[in-house]
């Protein structure tokens, strides 16, 4: 009579695990993990070297299962630099040698991992963008719209590089009315700069007009000046008729008939 052999501890938690993962009740899988490995390492160093295959290869099934689980929970967080990191651990295990799994619990781990991956593809991208917009507004904010104009190739090229990964179409709208506020305030301000071109251009007619009017004013004063001197001169060497009619009077009371007349004609004579 032959008996059948019995099963360890280690190889029925193993396969209960297996089972588990079959059907995809990863939780209960995940929940077995502890007992299995308590049993193995209670084994002598001859039966770890006896299941040590397969002790490894299921233990990273499960991490690969545990890393997964805590990828969604740093998806929640926003955090890209964790992300990204999680990201890159889920890698480096994928890349070892595992047992080929089972294709549910396959397509279970790649689904929620290249979701993960675009997320974060599609957020450190809008980081990019951000930056670049902020850039553009403080542009705007110094009224350097040629300037602002000339970054929205970039600004395109990384939203479209965004749109690989999400379509955000509030995103792309607000994009497309920042790019029509700059090119109006670029029609604005070559409106403002041709009125303002012609309000100097007026201006300096005006002044040139002014300044000639003052120049002639100038001159007629200098004109007037000159002449004002002249008369004084002339003045000074003529009599006063005042003082001449006076002399008269003081000549004729004493008689003095040859003085009388010379004062009659300083005085009268034209």
């Amino acid at each position: 009579m032959f008996w059948k052999k019995q099963k360890s501890k280690f190889i029925q938690v193993k396969e209960e695990i297996d089972s588990h993962l079959m059907d995809r009740r990863l939780s209960a899988a995940m929940a077995l993990f502890n007992d299995f490995h308590n049993i193995y390492s209670s084994y002598s160093e001859k039966d770890k070297a006896f299941y040590r295959t397969e002790y490894f290869q299921t233990k990273s099934k499960l991490t690969l299962l545990m890393k997964i689980e805590e990828l969604l929970q740093v998806v929640k967080i926003d955090n890209l630099e964790k992300l990204k990191d999680k990201l890159n651990e889920i890698e480096e295990l994928t890349n070892k040698d595992i047992e080929e799994m089972p294709q549910r619990l396959y397509n279970h781990i790649a689904h929620h991992f290249n979701q993960s991956r675009k997320i974060y593809l599609y957020k450190s991208k809008k980081q990019e963008l951000d930056k670049i917009i902020k850039n553009v507004r403080n542009l705007l904010t110094e009224q350097n719209y040629d300037v602002a104009l000339r970054l929205f190739p970039e600004i395109i090229q990384t939203y479209n590089e965004t749109a690989q990964y999400h379509i955000n179409e509030e995103l792309f709208s607000e994009i497309q009315e920042l790019k029509a506020h700059i090119k109006m305030s670029l029609i604005k301000q070559s409106a403002y700069t041709k009125e303002a071109e012609t309000d100097i251009k007026q201006l300096k007619i005006f002044l040139n007009k002014k300044e000639k009017q003052q120049e002639k004013i100038i001159k007629v004063i200098e004109k007037n000046t000159k002449e004002q001197q002249k008369l004084k001169i002339k003045l000074k060497n003529v009599s006063h008729p005042f003082k001449d009619l006076s002399s008269l009077r003081k000549s004729i009371s004493k008689g003095d008939v040859d003085k009388s007349k010379k004062q009659f004609f300083l005085a009268f004579d034209e």
